[in-house]
């Protein structure tokens, strides 16, 4: 079963990758490659979210997620991130960490409202 999606919200294509109660550290890394082959094969702009909800997240997880966001943010087509499930204690750590833009969203609903924002959009 894939984790990784396309759904297109608000006439907005996002990468939905699903990591939530998953317990396994290879089934995270396989997601995360999966989203580097879509993200990279796409030619037109587009957003990403993360759920990580009841997940541990180990180091090489967190370490392999760093380097795809800078893939992503390479590609000049990323329009945003936005994670779900991550605690309050951990959001600056990770923010800084990954030393990206990311947007830690209360629900997915939140995600995709924030992710297709025109001010995400216009740039």
């Amino acid at each position: 079963m894939s984790r990784v999606s396309v759904v297109n919200h608000a006439g907005r294509n996002i990468i939905v990758t699903d990591l939530s109660s998953v317990e396994e550290e290879s089934e995270m890394l396989e997601a995360l490659d999966e989203v580097e082959k879509i993200a990279t094969s796409r030619s037109e702009p587009f957003g990403t979210l993360y759920d990580v909800t009841d997940s541990y997240v180990p180091p090489v997880v967190t370490a392999r997620a760093k380097a795809l966001a800078e893939v992503v943010i390479g590609t000049g087509l990323s329009r945003g991130t936005a994670t779900v499930g991550v605690n309050s204690a951990a959001k600056r750590v990770i923010g800084n960490f990954l030393k990206s833009d990311m947007y830690f969203a209360k629900d997915q609903a939140d995600a995709l409202a924030y992710l297709t924002t025109p001010a995400n959009w216009n740039r």
